[in-house]
């Protein structure tokens, strides 16, 4: 009976033990992406990586903070080197050695950073890089090889090359996976890759994504998206296919077999489901392929061609909402968290569907619970198009695309979320909320039952430092609450609230007054005496932050004109030149920036003015600098990029007279202006010589000596007298061009004069601007050590009030 019992308690524990070595449990990976506005503390994370048993992660750079969280965990860990970056690996062995000393070699010690892969790039061979990275790839994966091999880490740390799936295909003849070989013009390189990899033990690694070919694919059927059967499974010979994500590994698989490497070990480097940004694109469709995914690679079935475990590494762990929507508007939404760290949706990692869940990111702070909206009383909307183009440019409103969670909102719903989520990236900026006057902030939610609107969260180096003060004042606090029998003094808690809510109506009552004071005329000064500094001081604020908004508003319009005069100027065609346009457009661009400047200048004058009344509190003095100060950084960005677009078009229009000169007959070398044409021809005109054509133009004299034939006197000279006649004419015909040729050369000319003197022009304006930042940034400098004075004051008030508690007590 005992030993049936304990057969009975032992039968389970084995089971799972067996369950846990078939499935893999430690398999599983996931991708930690850093494009974010606003990220988590990476120590929060790395600890819910570790409580909900993620035993994989894969960086696309080397994040310190990152690294470091990482540090004494067993988290084995795929660093990436961006694409930008193969280049110069590929060329500098000594670069390639510098970056595994750096990044690997320095993180890679007992109790360090349990690094096991490094990724050399990131699909190099994507067929939208249109061959960019083909030829630096291989040559700097050999490079990291071998400055692993210098460091004595490639026993344990291997270089590959996360590719796409896009390598590889299947003839639409015979669309089967056995059929499924190398892109024809990639093959011979991407074996050499593979035998590279192959001779140093090193994984296949490939990003594969059946919701891209859903995406892209309309008749592309839905249930073989997902793992859960298809009416229509694809047959191959004996193999018979029920998802995309099977077809398409069995695809790599035979791929490999045909090059002779059947047996090199195989990653899926990215493999996931966004939950917005599409139709497609939701929880629901995300919980059942990802789930589905971990059930199928965990359960050691493999694939038809493939048997055994399948490692994998989810895309993606969090949201980022700066990535570049221009794959589509589900870039920013393939984590399986929410940007603070909430989870999506019910996830169970172990494969055994027992509905465990994910465990959230602890301690993460949010801004404060107030929301930006769409002023129900604006009248005046003309700018509103405008305003909301201008913060979706901004922050991410990809929410609100054909497809997406928040797509059924109304116009002023639309309108309300572009605000809210540009006011949320700019950390609830009071400046922030105001778009000409048409936002308000609000503290009641507009979100509905499909649609968040977000609070961002509060982290990063200022909330850092400004909470720490707060742990100071806190604890200061608490060592002066009252000890009952023993303290003297007199609480003057509710005296403080008292008068916080007076000065509270006095502020509101200012405001009401300034609003009003338009309306009011005459009388006397007696009666807006006391109200005067209060008012004087929300009225400059207002003011500033209206100004503030509005040069904002212009820079970015300036920008986007920007944008489009770089891709007039990048033309380099002589017939496809819009000197016209280009010319209406700088002119523009030039008045914007020029007033702009006047602009900036004003705002400086204001916040001193506003700096010096001493009627505000020195939190809005250092929010007011901040403001100007980037303004002053943006405008003279601007300004920048301007100058080098018209650099450009010089440069353009120098390429352009060349080619004219060397190709066009009435060029004159003599001339000391390029664009200002001699006329030649006219002094020939009264010249009956002219050069012969050469021997391959139609009609040449000299064509006879190619193709000889029989001649008498007769008839020669008649050929003669024609050829002169056509030699007339066309001295006619290019006298009649030379004035036009002289008019366009003018405005050539002129074109060139014109962007010099702009180019000239700005350079001042640059050179003001900087002259202001550098003593915006002095300025900024003594905010900071008059934080760290404070800090250190605060500090020593605190020994001060615990030593005088200890001699009353």
């Amino acid at each position: 009976m005992a030993l049936a019992e304990e057969r009975r308690v032992w039968f389970p524990v084995l089971f799972v033990l067996l369950v846990n070595m078939v499935t893999g449990v430690s398999s599983i990976g996931v991708n930690w992406g850093t494009m974010a506005t606003h990220q988590l503390p990476p120590d929060n994370v790395v600890q819910m990586l570790t409580e909900n048993g993620f035993t994989k992660v894969k960086l696309f750079d080397v994040d310190e903070s990152i690294m470091a969280a990482l540090i004494g965990t067993d988290i084995e860990v795929m660093l990436a080197i961006p694409n930008h970056m193969l280049l110069e690996m590929s060329s500098d062995p000594d670069a390639a050695i510098s970056w595994v000393e750096s990044n690997v070699t320095a993180w890679y010690e007992t109790g360090g950073v349990n690094i096991r892969y490094v990724a050399v790039g990131n699909e190099p061979f994507l067929q939208t890089y249109n061959g960019t990275y083909l030829q630096a790839t291989l040559p700097a994966l050999k490079n990291i090889q071998r400055a692993l091999d210098k460091a004595g880490l490639s026993h344990h740390v291997k270089a590959t090359v996360p590719f796409n799936a896009d390598i590889y295909n299947s003839p639409e003849s015979n669309p089967v996976p056995s059929a499924g070989d190398f892109r024809p013009e990639i093959r011979d390189l991407t074996l050499e890759i593979i035998q590279f990899l192959y001779m140093n033990d090193a994984p296949f690694t490939v990003n594969i994504y059946p919701f891209l070919s859903l995406y892209g694919n309309d008749y592309f059927p839905l249930d073989f998206a997902f793992f859960e059967g298809t009416k229509k499974p694809l047959r191959d010979g004996d193999f018979v296919y029920t998802n995309a994500f099977d077809a398409n590994l069995d695809t790599l698989v035979w791929s490999l077999n045909k090059a002779g490497y059947s047996d090199v070990q195989i990653i899926i480097g990215e493999v996931g489901w966004p939950t917005d940004g599409d139709k497609h694109a939701n929880v629901q469709n995300a919980w059942k392929f990802n789930q589905g995914l971990i059930r199928h690679a965990l359960s050691g079935k493999g694939t038809p061609a493939r048997k055994g475990n399948i490692e994998f590494y989810l895309f993606s762990l969090i949201d980022e909402d700066a990535k570049t929507v221009a794959p589509g508007n589900f870039e920013r939404h393939w984590g399986i968290f929410e940007y603070d760290g909430k989870p999506k949706y019910t996830l169970d990692l172990s494969g055994l569907d027992d509905n465990k869940g994910l465990v959230p990111v602890e301690g993460v702070k949010y801004l404060q619970t107030r929301w930006c909206v769409l002023d129900p009383k604006a009248r005046d909307l003309a700018m509103l198009p405008d305003s909301v183009d201008y913060a979706c440019s901004q922050s991410d409103c990809t929410a609100l695309g054909y497809g997406s969670s928040c797509n059924h909102l109304t116009a002023e719903g639309n309108a309300s979320y572009a605000f809210n989520m540009y006011y949320q990236v700019n950390n609830q900026g009071y400046w922030d909320c105001d778009f000409s006057g048409l936002a308000m902030v609000t503290d009641e939610d507009p979100s509905d039952e499909n649609c968040q609107f977000q609070i961002m969260i509060a982290y990063g180096y200022s909330w850092s430092l400004h909470g720490k003060m707060l742990d100071v004042l806190v604890r200061t606090a608490g060592d002066m609450s009252v000890i009952p029998g023993k303290a003297s003094y007199r609480d003057r808690t509710q005296e403080f609230f008292s008068v916080a809510e007076r000065l509270k109506k006095s502020f509101s009552s200012a405001n009401n007054a300034a609003s009003s004071s338009g309306n009011s005329v005459g009388g006397g000064g007696g009666g807006v005496g006391k109200a005067e500094g209060p008012r004087s001081a929300v009225a400059i604020q207002s003011e500033f932050g209206k100004r503030a908004a509005k040069i904002g508003y212009g820079i970015h319009q300036t920008s986007q004109k920007l944008a489009k005069l770089a891709k007039l100027a990048k033309r380099t065609s002589v017939f496809d030149d819009p000197t016209v346009e280009i010319q209406e457009l700088t002119a523009v661009i030039k008045q914007d920036i020029t007033a702009l400047n006047a602009a900036v200048v004003d705002l400086q004058l204001l916040c001193n003015s506003q700096n010096e009344s001493g009627n505000i509190s020195s939190d809005t003095t250092t929010h007011s600098t901040t403001v100007v100060d980037n303004l002053k950084n943006r405008l003279m960005s601007a300004t920048k990029e301007f100058k080098e677009v018209l650099t450009m078009r010089t440069e353009n229009l120098k390429v352009h007279e060349n080619r004219r000169q060397l190709f066009s007959s009435n060029a004159s070398k003599d001339s000391g202006n390029p664009f200002v044409r001699q006329r030649p021809l006219a002094a020939r005109a009264a010249a009956n010589t002219s050069p012969a054509p050469p021997p391959w133009v139609n009609g040449a004299a000299t064509s006879s000596q190619l193709f000889p034939s029989k001649q008498t006197d007769g008839e020669s000279q008649p050929l003669l007298q024609q050829q002169q006649r056509q030699q007339q004419q066309q001295q006619q015909q290019q006298q009649q061009m030379v004035p036009l040729q002289d008019s366009y050369m003018q405005s050539r000319a002129e074109a060139l004069h014109n962007v010099e003197s702009t180019i000239h022009e700005l350079s001042n304006i640059f050179t003001q601007l900087a002259t202001m930042v550098s003593q915006q940034g002095e300025l900024a400098i003594r905010i900071d050590e008059n934080m760290d004075e404070t800090l250190s004051n605060v500090e020593g008030a605190q020994g001060q009030l615990v030593r005088s508690r200890d001699v009353i007590d």
